[in-house]
């Protein structure tokens, strides 16, 4: 499915571009309404929601989201500025200066790697932390616990009025499935974390950077991703389409709620997605296109 809300949408020149992240600036833009507050002088007060219902883990899940985003790109950068030293493979081992930056970015890699399928596993809990407010007082009986959690409760109570979101979570969490395992299938950060997983580099012979490097994952001496990299690429789109078909939906499911009297203008919509503008964007290898 094209993205509207999420992904990255390069300049017309230059390597820059901005990555956009619409349901997370949509749940800032509840929090700034109704939680973080005050109001500034200038904006209207939010439309009134009668049965409203916010916390402080709402407060910091929104927070922590934000956090993991900026930190999942970090990581990314930090593995694409490993691309050069890794892609010389064995030409590397010949002189010892290239030897020492080969090793250097072999652990720097497993450790963003780590890393990374870390923060998406947080992130996926943290939209649990805040996904049951959006249905006001009536999503207090929402499981909260973690993502996982979350997906199990609406599966078994996906009934009116929740139809729509049961929906969305039955076809679009794959990439949840591909980090904490589906179907017998061991996920990756769970063999990260549970079945003592590491990396063995494989460098493809014409590269000269990061798409050069297959890191494949063994877990007990079984293979579970031939390419990890690849896997992550695929498991950010997937998180990407889950949150552009939330945001479709969630808005209004929102306003639902709210005072039907309140001018329609000034009601929450998706608006603005932008998360941060690049001058160079060296994680474009993880996020997918805008488009």
């Amino acid at each position: 499915m094209p993205l509207l809300y999420h992904g990255f949408a390069k300049h017309t020149e230059g390597a820059g571009g901005c990555l956009h992240f619409g349901f997370l600036r949509f749940l800032r833009r509840i929090a700034e309404a109704y939680w973080w507050g005050p109001r500034l002088p200038h904006m209207p007060p939010p439309p009134n929601w009668r049965n409203s219902w916010f916390d402080n883990r709402f407060n910091q899940g929104v927070k922590k989201l934000e956090d993991c985003l900026f930190k999942i790109i970090r990581c990314a950068e930090r593995i694409d500025e490993c691309g050069p030293a890794l892609a010389a493979g064995p030409a590397a081992m010949a002189k010892m200066e290239p030897l020492a930056a080969f090793q250097r970015a072999d652990r720097d890699v497993s450790i963003d790697l780590d890393s990374i399928l870390s923060y998406l596993k947080i992130t996926a809990d943290c939209l649990a932390d805040a996904v049951p407010n959006v249905y006001g007082r009536a999503g207090q009986s929402i499981c909260r616990r973690n993502f996982g959690g979350m997906r199990a409760w609406f599966s078994k109570h996906g009934g009116a009025p929740y139809p729509e979101f049961r929906k969305i979570l039955q076809a679009r969490t794959g990439w949840f499935g591909l980090l904490s395992g589906i179907e017998g299938r061991p996920g990756l950060r769970t063999v990260i974390t549970h079945d003592r997983g590491i990396y063995r580099l494989i460098i493809a012979g014409g590269g000269t950077n990061i798409d050069a490097v297959q890191p494949v994952l063994v877990g007990d001496e079984n293979v579970i991703s031939g390419n990890v990299i690849q896997d992550l690429s695929h498991s950010m789109r997937g998180l990407c389409e889950f949150l552009d078909a939330s945001l479709l939906y969630v808005p209004g499911e929102v306003n639902r709620q709210v005072d039907p009297t309140y001018p329609v203008e000034h009601r929450l919509a998706p608006g603005a997605t932008t998360f941060c503008d690049f001058a160079t964007f060296r994680a474009e290898w993880l996020f997918p296109r805008l488009g």
